[in-house]
């Protein structure tokens, strides 16, 4: 997963990630004002030993031991009556602390929840702690390790005007940051759980192809006709017309098979056969020669899309079962014709493969202005992928909401494998989202409007000469 890949996450699931981070951003704010703030008070004192105590031990070891001192229950007992505080000397023992450095600085430090009670205790503390080592009281029987150690106040404790903790900004840093770094982890987890494709980020990390138009899901594709035909007014009509328009942007220069379109998708229901046959219609409503080829024997649904006759199509031309000419039929208009697949023959990937075909494409590539090919899925056979190795112009229809993210992926490394790449991607089945202000008209006005010049325009006739 590159660098890229995550962007395109951020920017696919970024309302998800926001919503992440400012729930994390509120649950910080709540823990900081909710917490109780902790005060700390210190008092400041100067030992003078001498040198060494009497039982030869050095000042520095004996240092070290008033530390211990001052946490112990003889120092801390008096101070808790003192102060009449309501806790014990455990819980007191962690709030306290005293340490003396290798100067004999002294410093004995408090802390609680509130600002003066702070000072007190640490004052408190000293006086006892000063007190037991005067007395040689901390202990069971004297000890006389401190004879000769005197403690000499530099600054008492007062009362602290802010807390130590909690640290209010670097509380709000480290939270924003658990949130991003929350936000991130939940919008890639999200993304690699989807296993269906949802927007052209999925399709253009997958495929590295350029996505040239959308097409939505419309009733306008249900019908026995292309868009250009029933409705032609509809927005489903208008992007088709863009979809063709923006494949001549997409199509390589003039080689002996790139006006052959070969219409492919990953899995079936994406809407294959029906953008190939609108896109076929499109580009003969712009006065195009064109010629729709059904390939994919093992199901064939070119006929039924259209309503024409599919008894005799390609695979009876492949098996030399027919000729040419009765095999392909004139559709809406002169220049548009249609080849079916034709009933199903065995071993149809035989027929697909053979050189007859590839012959045959290679005559209609150059008899025809275009030529749409019409492929089986790539989970079922790679007939496109070979239509693309002979020069075809390979585009993917992918469909939205349908398309699994794992089947185009293989279907994009069986295209590398081949050596071939979609010069282009259609996102299908895209939710159509109308707005008050709509340019189009609705289906029913557009209809309405084409009423008497397309209802009997694209019935089928049989193609009198090749």
């Amino acid at each position: 997963m590159s660098i890229a890949d995550i962007l395109q996450m951020i920017k696919k699931h970024w309302i998800v990630g926001l919503a992440v981070l400012v729930v994390s951003l509120a649950v910080t704010v709540c823990v900081v004002q909710t917490t109780v703030p902790e005060y700390s008070a210190s008092v400041t004192a100067v030992t003078n030993a001498q040198s060494a105590a009497a039982d030869g031990s050095t000042s520095d070891s004996r240092m070290g031991v008033v530390s211990r001192v001052a946490t112990s229950s003889a120092v801390l007992e008096p101070v808790i009556d003192e102060l009449d505080l309501d806790t014990s000397v455990d819980a007191m023992a962690s709030s306290v602390s005293a340490s003396v450095d290798a100067s004999g600085l002294m410093t004995v430090t408090a802390t609680s929840s509130d600002s003066q009670q702070a000072a007190d205790i640490a004052n408190a503390v000293y006086d006892s702690l000063v007190q037991q080592i005067e007395d040689d009281s901390f202990a069971s029987n004297e000890t006389g390790l401190f004879n000769g150690l005197q403690f000499s106040v530099i600054e008492r404790a007062v009362a602290p005007s802010s807390p130590v903790s909690p640290n209010k900004p670097r509380l709000i840093f480290m939270g924003t940051l658990a949130g991003l770094v929350l936000a991130l982890v939940v919008i890639v987890v999200i993304d690699v759980s989807d296993k269906r494709v949802r927007d052209t980020a999925d399709i253009q990390r997958i495929l590295y192809s350029p996505v040239i138009s959308s097409v939505p899901k419309s009733d306008t594709f249900r019908g026995t006709a292309p868009a250009v035909i029933s409705d032609p007014s509809s927005k489903a009509a208008e992007d088709i017309r863009r979809l063709a328009l923006n494949l001549d942007f997409i199509v390589p220069d003039k080689t002996d098979m790139s006006n052959v379109i070969v219409v492919a998708s990953s899995d079936a229901s994406e809407g294959k056969t029906t953008i190939a046959v609108n896109l076929a219609a499109a580009i003969a409503e712009r006065g195009r020669t064109v010629l729709l080829i059904d390939t994919d024997l093992r199901k064939p649904s070119m006929a039924g899309v259209l309503g024409i006759n599919g008894k005799v199509g390609l695979a009876h031309v492949l098996a030399r079962q027919a000729k040419l000419d009765e095999a392909i039929q004139q559709y809406w208009k002169p220049t548009f014709h249609v080849m079916p697949a034709g009933e199903q023959q065995a071993n149809p990937s035989i027929l697909i493969n053979s050189k007859a075909m590839n012959m045959l494409l290679h005559a209609a590539a150059k008899q025809y202005d275009n030529v749409i090919v019409d492929s089986t899925p790539m989970s079922v056979a790679n007939d496109s992928a070979v239509f693309a190795k002979e020069g075809g112009t390979l585009l993917m229809v992918v469909g939205q909401g349908v398309a699994q993210k794992k089947t185009l992926k293989a279907s994009a490394e069986e295209f590398e494998l081949v050596g071939v790449k979609p010069a282009g991607a259609v996102v299908d089945m895209v939710k159509e989202q109308r707005g008050k202000g709509d340019y189009y008209y609705s289906d029913k006005a557009a209809k309405h409007s084409s009423q008497g010049t397309s209802e009997k325009s694209h019935e089928p006739t049989e193609k009198a000469e090749q």
